[in-house]
């Protein structure tokens, strides 16, 4: 099979899933997902080597390496992990009933090592850039992910720096000192900082970690649809999604998706984005049936969605449509 970078392939064992191109299907070796490709400039995905992947949870596995033979990680590798992921999935009856719901329930990522669902993409991204020899990890970040990629690292001794935008949350950020994190603030938006990140990484021996940029944030986050799957019994009829990169929703949705390919559903769920009114450029898109824009000077104080242009809104409409 042809590959991207002049046939030059990592001697890696057998693993589910291959690094391709997202619009001309170019291969690539997976050391350096984040690059675009040399043939058409598109972004980099990882997709199953067989059309219908072969779903087996491990027994007794109570984290999200429940669902490694889903995930694109050598066999023999041992994953860098906090035991994350296979969070409680709870019954909100009492909100139900303010809602009108009778069977309302909350997946709740934030009993995750450090309280969010990132803890997922940091222990798959950490893992590669541990066992690929990388020594530090880069990664744009607006609280949540670069707390988990410092707390990540730490437990293996990779150095880690993280560029936030200004307007951080200050706990967030003692998060990230507390875990031995360099921090350098860049612009007012995630946009901005993501922007400076992807200039960082040409760096030798600097791994990319930013969720936006590095495809394997998608692959890990995709378990929480593997739980909600397991954990109800079934494919919920709608599932509710904070966006801000887009990110998450488009996790999710690709999970239910491969459960659907594997044969294990017979449809996805209706997803439904949720955004800041002063920060909606999704939401507007989808109402307006067109791309999303960039705006100009968006407003929350909810900062973990505040992004101007969201680098997944084309993936999340498609999901939404």
């Amino acid at each position: 099979m042809k590959s991207g970078l002049g046939g030059v392939r990592l001697a890696i064992s057998e693993m589910p899933m291959r690094l391709v191109c997202e619009r001309c299907g170019l291969s690539y070796p997976p050391e350096r997902p984040w690059i675009r490709c040399s043939e058409c400039g598109g972004r980099l995905k990882f997709v199953f080597k067989d059309k219908t992947p072969c779903f087996k949870p491990v027994d007794g596995l109570n984290s999200m390496w429940r669902y490694r033979n889903v995930l694109p990680i050598p066999e023999e590798w041992a994953p860098v992990s906090l035991v994350e992921g296979l969070s409680p999935f709870v019954r909100a009856v009492n909100l139900g009933e303010k809602l009108g719901l009778g069977n309302l329930y909350l997946k709740d990522d934030s009993r995750n090592p450090t309280g969010s669902f990132r803890d997922r993409a940091a222990s798959l991204m950490v893992t590669w850039a541990h066992r690929l020899g990388f020594k530090k990890v880069i990664a744009a970040s607006n609280g949540n992910m670069g707390a988990s990629l410092a707390a990540y690292t730490a437990k293996v001794g990779l150095a880690c720096k993280i560029v936030v935008p200004k307007n951080v949350d200050e706990g967030k950020i003692i998060q990230l000192l507390i875990y031995g994190s360099e921090v350098d603030e860049h612009g007012l938006y995630l946009d901005d900082a993501i922007e400076k990140a992807s200039e960082i990484d040409g760096e030798t021996g600097v791994y990319q970690a930013t969720p936006e940029l590095n495809p394997l944030s998608l692959e890990a986050q995709k378990t929480i649809a593997y739980e909600v799957w397991e954990q109800l019994g079934r494919i919920p009829d709608v599932v509710v999604v904070p966006v801000g990169s887009g990110s998450c929703l488009y996790s999710v949705w690709k999970g239910f998706k491969e459960l659907q390919e594997a044969g294990l559903a017979s449809d996805v769920p209706r997803m439904v984005a949720v955004q800041a009114e002063g920060c909606a450029p999704i939401v507007e898109a989808f109402k307006k049936g067109v791309e999303p824009m960039k705006l100009i000077s968006p407003k929350t104080k909810a900062t973990a969605i505040l992004v101007r242009k969201p680098v997944y809104g084309v993936e999340v409409l498609e999901a939404l449509r």
